[in-house]
């Protein structure tokens, strides 16, 4: 039972005039009491007077009671469906809210891990450098002639720092390819938890 505040408006009005008419009907009794119940003429006896006064009072007083007590519940009613609709909005509200932290703690995550991430680049980075840094000494006890070998001992401490070097730069590499997947990871969990 949903009032809008248009039907709401419409029906304090139709209450106030109901209450006008009623006040109204009871000032207009006003003559019609002395004038069926008195003879026509203006009593000038203070216990008529009374008698008025008890009528009219009786007329109203139910009358407006009975508004009182309809205006009272109506107004009960309107604070609880008031309240219903606060509480699915506290709800709508908590939900965004819950929402909104797991986006922030998904985005931290991904920040943290992006850091990481240019980190293991910059490592990778730098091992290729030293690679190609070996490989230019290597050309470089070699020269110009393919065929010539250095002295045996550098060449193969040379190309043992090589080994270890692509050995890491290989371990480097798988470990970024873990960060990648794990970034995509958390990015797919927090495009699936907005679509919600």
């Amino acid at each position: 039972m949903d009032i809008s505040a248009k039907d709401l408006d419409r029906q304090v009005s139709r209450s106030i005039y109901f209450a006008v008419a009623l006040i109204s009907l009871s000032i207009a009794a006003y003559p019609l009491y002395f004038w069926v119940f008195e003879g026509g003429h203006r009593a000038d006896d203070p216990e008529v007077w009374g008698q008025f006064g008890d009528y009219v009072g009786g007329l109203l007083n139910p009358l407006i009671a009975f508004l009182a007590f309809y205006w009272l519940t109506r107004s009960v009613l309107l604070q609880r469906q008031e309240l219903v609709r606060v509480q699915e909005e506290l709800s709508k509200s908590a939900l965004s809210h819950e929402r909104q932290v797991r986006l922030s703690e998904g985005s931290a995550r991904i920040g943290a891990l992006g850091g990481v991430l240019a980190s293991v680049n910059q490592d990778v980075s730098a091992l290729r450098a030293e690679i190609n840094l070996l490989e230019a000494k290597v050309e470089q006890l070699v020269g110009p002639n393919p065929n010539a070998r250095p002295p045996m001992g550098i060449h193969v401490g040379l190309e043992r720092q090589a080994q270890q070097l692509r050995a890491s730069l290989k371990e480097l590499i798988a470990r970024r390819d873990g960060l990648v997947d794990r970034i995509n990871a958390e990015l797919d969990s927090l495009t699936a938890s907005t679509s919600i």
